[in-house]
């Protein structure tokens, strides 16, 4: 779970202008953003089916929360 919140707290995203417009902005690099999140939902969707869970399950969930609302927001950008 350490390893998840420290990617993600370290991340940044990249934007850049679309074509020459200084208002309309997209996020570059998107590939790499999105496997990172597929990796990290997978392992944190693991920890959840774990016996061993159990102390630390807010923080898991809060996570699995995290990670979708992230993913929703890539998707939405994306279709854009």
């Amino acid at each position: 779970m350490v390893g998840v919140i420290q990617r993600w707290e370290e991340i940044n995203f990249t934007v850049v202008s679309y074509r020459d417009s200084k208002e309309r902005f997209i996020i570059a690099e998107v590939e790499d953003l999105i496997t990172l999140l597929e990796d990290d939902t997978m392992t944190v969707s693991t920890m959840m089916g774990s016996k061993f869970v159990a102390e630390i399950r807010d923080k898991v969930e809060s996570w699995e929360k995290r990670l979708g609302y992230l993913a929703d927001v890539i998707d939405e950008w994306l279709k854009f």
